[in-house]
């Protein structure tokens, strides 16, 4: 499942900064994203704090301390690798050289991925039952019981397994 922050939706300076946070009782990170922090009110010069970067996660590590540690503000996003591709393009298809804000909105609209561990529980106990995990017209949740070849929800009665 891809989900992406409504408020960094079409918008890569909202007005309040939160890193993201998931509730782990429903979620579970994919292994498809990358950590992407957004620093801002950087300044190269004592004077001018307009500048702002993002950084990849893999680059945190290099000497860019210096610059960093002059921002007021940094913020952590996950962000699916397919969207760490498309910031890192400087052409759109056309082959049109596209701004690094436009790239870094685009990025962040991609969202990133995540596994709804409810769906992974039920299935363990559809599974469990002797059914199949799927969903139907009738049942978004739904077992599918071979023994009657008929859906369910959530688990096969006990005569079907």
């Amino acid at each position: 499942m891809t989900i992406a922050r409504t408020d960094f939706r079409n918008e890569t300076c909202p007005k309040q900064f939160n890193s993201t946070t998931l509730n782990y009782t429903l979620f579970d990170y994919s292994g498809t994203n990358q950590n992407l922090t957004l620093f801002y009110g950087c300044s190269e010069d004592d004077n001018d704090k307009t500048t702002a970067f993002y950084v990849e996660e893999a680059l945190l590590g290099l000497d860019y301390r210096p610059i960093l540690e002059s921002c007021d503000i940094n913020v952590t996003l996950p962000v699916s690798l397919a969207a760490l591709d498309e910031l890192l393009k400087a052409e759109d298809n056309t082959g049109d050289q596209v701004s690094s804000g436009d790239r870094l909105e685009k990025a962040l609209n991609m969202g990133f991925d995540v596994n709804y561990r409810a769906v992974s529980d039920w299935c363990m106990h559809c599974n469990g039952s002797g059914g199949i995990c799927g969903s139907s017209s009738t049942y978004p949740c739904s077992c599918f019981c071979p023994d009657d070849n008929k859906s369910y929800p959530l688990l096969c009665p006990k005569s079907a397994s």
